[in-house]
C-alpha cells in the first residue's frame, strides 16, 4: 500500500488505497532482454454528436472516413484498423455502402485486419447513464454486428468518457470480453501509474468478484507528436517517445494509438505517411531496439497476456471526478508555470469535472422521460401479440434515440447548441412516437385490435369532456412487480372530475381519488406489467378552501404514518415515522454558487475555470434561507389521500419554489410508508452570471464523512467527503439514488431522483446540484435558460433495507404508471370494443429481490415466445 501512497497528493490518496498490488518485486525492475514490439492501433474517434449533429458528422466526415479506410486496408495487407461506433457503421452499411465495399469489409474481418471493438451503438458516458440505457445501446450495437457481420467484439475501447465507473469490469466480464482500454483518469493518478508500471491491471468488481484486464492509455488517444522535417527525424522522435512509454510498461509490448478525432478522412495518405516511418524503424530495429507493426486490440492484448508478466489488482473504486489539471502534466502549461508557484496558477484546486453531472439539466430530464417511455414500450411489446410495423419502427426509433443520447457528449450536456437542439428534437420525436405506439399496444391487449381511441395528449383530449360523455383512462405498470402506487392525470384548467371503475355488473362505481387544482391523484394496485381501465366523468366544481401564508403557527403534514413538522417560519424541521418509530431533525436550504472564470493569462485550452465539464465555485456563494427567513405558503392540500405544502423561497437571484407531499399508504407494505415526495422548481437562472443552484438537506444523522451513491443507479458505491480538498472534488454522479447512514442508530436517509445530477454529503447533510447556467462568451454550451421542475423522493428507512427500498423508490419515480385517455360518447362505446378492463402477462409477480433491467421479444414474430430478459438479484 505504501508503495502507491508515497508522495501522492492528499486529494487522491483514498483512491490509491484501493490498489492491491500482487506482483513479485523483480517484475518492476527487470529489463527487456529482447526487442520491444510497438503496436500501432489505427483508429478514428468519431463522436456521435458534439460540435455538429450526428447526421452532419456522418455526411461531412464519417461517410468518407469509412469509405477511405476500407480502400486503404484493401491496398496493403500490412495495414489494420479498429472501429468503435456502431451507430455510424450501421448508417453507412444500410444506406451507402456498395456491395463491393461490404464484401471487402467481410474479407477484412476474416483476415483479422479490421476489428470491431466495444460494440456499442456509441461510446457511452459512464457517469450519468443508467443500466437500462447502457444495456440498450450495447444490445443495439452487438445485435447489428451479429446479424449483419456475424462478429462479436472481445475488447472495449473507452478512451473519451469523462471518468470511468466500476460498472466497466462488472459489465464486460459478464459479456465475456477479454480486456478494456480506458483513458480519462485523473492526471496525477495516471502519473503515479506510469511511475509504478501500473497502467495495466486487473480491475475487480466487489459485486461479483469479476476481474477485467484493463489498460490505461499513458497519454492521449491521438498519434504521438513526431518532430522533424523528414522521415529519419520523425522516426527518431517516435522512437524516443516509445522508449519513454516503454519505461511505464511491465512488458516489451507497447500500445500506441494511431489516430485522433475524425482521423483517416484520407486513409491512404494517412497510412502512407506512417508506412515510411514504420519501414525506417524496422530496417534499423537492432539499433532502435524495437519493431513497429499495425495491430488490433486482439493482437496487443494477446501478446501482453501471453508475456508472462504479473499485473496489479485494483479492488473496487472508480475514477470520479476526473481532473485533467492536478497537477497539469501537459507541455501546454509551460507558458503559465511559475504563476503562484503551481503548474496551473491558482487553478490548481479547480478543474474537477463534476459540473457535467448536472449540466444541461433540461436535456437530462427529457432523456430520462424518453428512457421511461422506451422501457414501457419495449416491455409491453415483448408480451404483445402483434407485428404492427408502426410499433416495431417506433421501438427501433426509441432504442436508437436512447442509445444516441448515452453518448459521452450527449447526456453529459457538453455538446454545442446545434447538436444539443438536434438531440432535443430526436428525444421529443421518440417520446411522441413511443407514447403513440404504447397506446396501440394497450388497445391490442384490451380490445384484441387497434381501435384508435387512446391518446397521450391528456389535457387537450380531456378538453372534450363534458356532461354528456365519458373519458376512459388506461393505466400501464411498466414493472415486473406488484405495485401499490398513485397515478397522476393532468387536467385542463377549471375541469373537475369524478373517477370510477367498472363493476362486475357493468356499472360505474366511484373509487378513491383526490383532485388538487389541475391534477388528479388515483391510488391503485397493479399486477406485473399490468393494465387497468378507469373512467373519468365531469362534475361540478366545489369551492376550494383557500389557505395562505401563516407565519405565526407551526404546521404539520401527516398521512397516518409519516409526520413532517414545520416551524413558525414554515421551514421543515422534523420527520417522524409511527411504524418504524424512527425520527430525525431535517431542514432544507438552497445554495447559490457563483462560478469562477479562468484568468486572462491562462490559455483557454489548459485549465479554464468553470465550464460545462467543470464545477468551480467562486467567492460569494451563499445559502438562500437564513435563520429569520419566512417561507410564504402558496398552496396546501389536506387529504384525504394527499397532503401538500407548496412554498416560495425568497431570493433575489431567480425564482425558486418547493412542494412537500405525503400520500396515504395503500397497504402496509407499500413505499408510501417510507417516502416523502419533494418537488423543487428552480429557474430560469439570471443573466450575466455563471451560476449553479443546489438543494441541501440537513439532518441530525450521524453519518460522519461517508455517504453512498449507486453506479449507473444500481451498484452501491461508498464515498468519503474529504475536508482538505475543494468542494467540487467531493461531488459525485447521482444516478437515481443516494443515501446517508446513521453510524449510531439503525437508520438511513435516502434520496431518489428522476434524472442524474451531482451530489455530495457530509455530517448528516446531503446536497444535490440541481441547475446550472453558464454564459461564457466563447462557449455557448452552458446557457440553459430552462425552468427545472424536479421530483424526488426522500426516505427515512431501516439501514438494513436501504439498497432494496431505495431501488424500489427509484423505480417508482423513474417508471411511473403510464396513462392514456380517450373521450367517448358513453362507457358502452368503450366496453363494446374492449371487453376486458384489466390485463397482465404474468400470473405471478417477480420476487422483490429480483430487478428487471430490460425485457424484449427476440424476433418480430407475434407468436414467438422467445424473450430476452435482463435481470439482477439483490442480495
Amino acid at each position: 500500500m505504501a508503495y502507491f501512497e508515497k508522495d501522492i497528493p492528499r486529494v487522491y490518496s483514498t483512491l490509491f488505497k484501493m490498489f492491491l498490488v500482487i506482483i513479485p518485486t523483480f517484475s518492476l525492475l527487470i529489463g527487456f532482454s529482447s526487442a520491444s514490439t510497438i503496436h500501432l492501433i489505427p483508429h478514428s474517434h468519431c463522436d456521435a454528436g458534439y460540435r455538429l449533429s450526428f447526421d452532419d458528422y456522418y455526411k461531412s466526415q464519417v461517410h468518407s472516413i469509412l469509405d477511405s479506410v476500407i480502400q486503404a486496408l484493401h491496398e496493403d495487407k500490412a495495414r489494420k484498423f479498429v472501429w468503435e461506433e456502431v451507430s455510424f457503421l450501421s448508417k453507412w452499411w444500410m444506406e451507402d455502402a456498395s456491395t463491393e465495399q461490404k464484401d471487402t469489409l467481410r474479407e477484412l474481418l476474416s483476415e483479422k485486419r479490421l476489428e470491431f471493438i466495444g460494440g456499442g451503438w456509441v461510446m457511452h458516458d459512464e457517469a450519468v447513464t443508467n443500466t437500462y440505457t447502457i444495456n440498450t445501446q450495447l444490445s443495439l450495437g452487438l445485435d447489428f454486428l451479429s446479424k449483419e457481420l456475424n462478429t462479436r467484439p472481445k475488447y472495449e475501447w473507452h478512451i473519451d468518457p469523462f471518468g470511468h465507473s466500476l460498472l466497466m469490469p462488472e459489465l464486460y466480464s459478464a459479456l465475456q470480453y477479454k480486456g478494456i482500454v480506458i483513458n480519462r483518469i485523473p492526471n496525477d493518478i495516471k502519473q503515479r501509474m506510469r511511475e509504478t508500471k501500473s497502467l495495466e491491471f486487473y480491475w475487480t468488481s466487489p459485486y461479483s468478484n469479476a476481474s477485467m484486464f484493463t489498460h490505461v492509455l499513458g497519454e492521449h488517444y491521438s498519434t504521438p507528436t513526431m518532430l522533424g522535417l523528414d522521415t529519419k527525424e520523425r522516426a527518431e522522435s517516435f522512437v524516443s517517445t516509445c522508449k519513454t512509454r516503454l519505461s511505464w510498461s511491465r512488458t516489451n509490448h507497447l500500445l500506441v494509438p494511431f489516430g485522433n478525432d475524425f482521423a483517416f478522412f484520407n486513409a491512404s495518405e494517412h497510412f502512407s505517411t506512417m508506412d515510411k516511418i514504420v519501414a525506417y524503424i524496422n530496417s534499423r530495429s537492432d539499433d532502435f531496439g524495437m519493431t513497429v507493426q499495425y495491430s488490433t486490440l486482439n493482437d496487443y492484448f494477446t501478446a501482453v497476456l501471453n508475456s508472462g508478466a504479473s499485473f496489479p489488482y485494483v479492488n473496487g473504486g472508480d475514477f470520479f471526478p476526473y481532473i485533467a489539471c492536478y497537477p497539469c502534466l501537459s507541455e501546454r502549461c509551460n507558458g503559465v508555470k511559475g504563476v503562484l508557484d503551481s503548474p496551473c496558477g491558482y487553478l490548481i484546486d479547480d478543474g474537477y469535472w463534476s459540473g457535467f453531472f448536472t449540466s444541461k439539466p433540461s436535456q437530462k430530464t427529457l432523456a430520462r422521460k424518453q428512457n421511461s417511455v422506451t422501457f414501457a414500450l419495449q416491455s409491453l411489446l415483448a408480451f404483445s401479440q402483434t407485428n404492427d410495423a408502426h410499433v416495431l419502427d417506433s421501438l427501433l426509433l426509441c432504442k436508437e434515440t436512447l442509445s444516441l443520447l448515452s453518448h459521452h457528449d450527449a447526456i453529459t450536456g457538453t455538446s454545442f447548441p446545434n447538436c444539443y437542439e438536434d438531440y432535443d428534437n430526436r428525444l421529443m420525436s421518440a417520446i411522441s412516437s413511443g407514447l403513440n405506439s404504447t397506446a396501440i399496444l394497450k388497445e391490442i391487449a384490451l380490445c384484441g385490435k387497434q381501435v384508435s381511441l387512446l391518446s397521450a395528449d391528456i389535457p387537450n383530449t380531456l378538453q372534450k369532456l363534458n356532461d354528456d360523455n365519458v373519458a376512459v383512462a388506461v393505466l400501464y405498470n411498466p414493472d415486473g412487480h406488484n405495485r401499490s402506487l398513485y397515478s397522476e392525470i393532468d387536467l385542463p384548467p377549471s375541469l373537475c372530475v369524478q373517477v370510477s371503475e367498472l363493476s362486475t355488473s357493468g356499472e360505474l362505481l366511484s373509487i378513491p381519488y383526490q383532485q388538487v387544482k389541475d391534477k388528479v391523484y388515483i391510488p391503485g394496485q397493479f399486477e406485473p406489467f399490468g393494465i387497468k381501465v378507469m373512467f373519468v366523468t365531469k362534475k361540478t366544481c366545489s369551492q376550494e378552501k383557500q389557505e395562505g401564508s401563516n407565519a405565526d403557527r407551526a404546521m404539520t403534514l401527516n398521512n397516518g404514518v409519516i409526520s413532517l413538522s414545520f416551524d413558525a417560519y414554515n421551514r421543515l424541521s422534523e420527520w417522524s415515522n409511527s411504524i418504524s418509530k424512527d425520527d430525525m431533525e431535517i431542514s432544507v436550504n438552497f445554495v447559490e454558487y457563483f462560478e469562477k472564470k479562468a484568468p486572462s493569462f491562462v490559455p483557454h485550452s489548459v485549465c479554464d475555470g468553470t465550464n460545462v465539464y467543470t464545477f468551480v465555485p467562486d467567492e460569494g456563494s451563499k445559502a438562500v434561507i437564513n435563520d429569520t427567513t419566512v417561507l410564504p405558503i402558496i398552496q396546501t392540500a389536506s387529504g384525504p389521500l394527499m397532503w401538500e405544502i407548496q412554498q416560495n423561497i425568497p431570493t433575489d437571484s431567480c425564482p425558486i419554489k418547493i412542494a412537500y407531499r405525503l400520500f396515504k399508504p395503500i397497504n402496509k407494505n407499500d413505499l408510501y410508508n417510507y417516502f416523502v415526495e419533494v418537488q423543487p422548481t428552480v429557474g430560469p437562472l439570471p443573466d450575466l452570471r455563471d451560476m449553479s443552484i443546489s438543494i441541501a438537506f440537513n439532518t441530525n444523522l450521524n453519518s460522519k464523512n461517508s455517504f453512498t451513491t449507486y453506479t449507473s443507479g444500481f451498484y452501491p458505491m461508498s464515498r468519503v467527503y474529504e475536508m482538505d480538498v475543494p468542494l467540487q472534488k467531493n461531488y459525485y454522479p447521482l444516478v437515481g439514488r443516494a443515501h446517508l447512514r446513521d453510524n449510531g442508530d439503525n437508520k438511513a436517509f435516502v434520496i431518489a431522483t428522476k434524472r442524474p445530477m451531482g451530489v455530495t454529503a457530509n455530517e448528516g447533510r446531503m446536497e444535490l446540484l440541481t441547475h446550472r447556467r453558464l454564459q461564457m462568451l466563447d462557449d455557448p454550451r452552458g446557457d440553459d435558460t430552462s425552468i427545472i421542475n424536479d421530483t424526488m423522493l426522500l426516505g427515512l428507512i431501516n439501514s438494513a433495507d436501504v439498497d432494496s427500498v431505495s431501488l424500489h423508490g427509484m423505480q417508482q419515480i423513474q417508471s411511473p404508471i403510464l396513462v392514456h385517455v380517450a373521450v367517448v360518447e358513453n362507457k358502452e362505446k368503450w366496453t363494446t370494443s374492449c371487453s376486458t378492463d384489466s390485463w397482465s402477462p404474468f400470473s405471478q409477480p417477480m420476487d422483490d429481490n429480483i430487478h428487471i433491467i430490460s425485457v424484449e421479444r427476440l424476433t418480430a414474430s407475434s407468436t414467438d415466445s422467445n424473450h430476452r430478459i435482463g435481470m439482477s438479484k439483490l442480495d
